[in-house]
C-alpha cells in the first residue's frame, strides 16, 4: 500500500489529469479500508471527491465518506 500510494502522489503531482487516477485512488481507499486504515481511507476518498468532482469515482467516494456535521 505504501509504495502505491507513493506513485499516485507522484502521478497527482507531475500528471494530474491522467486517466485511471481517480480508480486507483478508489481502489486504494478499498484496500485501506480492508487493513482498517480509516483516515487513510477517508483522505483518499475525499482526494477524489475534491481534485475529480464529476467523476464516477467522486459519487461513490461521497456515498463512502462518513457524514460531516
Amino acid at each position: 500500500l505504501e509504495n502505491a500510494a507513493k506513485i499516485l502522489a507522484l502521478l497527482l503531482k507531475k500528471i494530474p489529469d491522467l486517466q485511471g487516477i481517480p480508480t486507483s485512488l478508489l481502489k486504494l481507499a478499498r484496500a485501506y479500508r480492508q487493513k482498517g486504515m480509516t483516515a487513510k481511507r477517508n483522505q483518499c476518498l475525499q482526494l477524489i471527491c475534491r481534485k475529480y468532482p464529476d467523476s464516477i469515482e467522486a459519487r461513490v467516494a461521497r456515498k463512502s465518506l462518513p457524514e460531516q456535521n
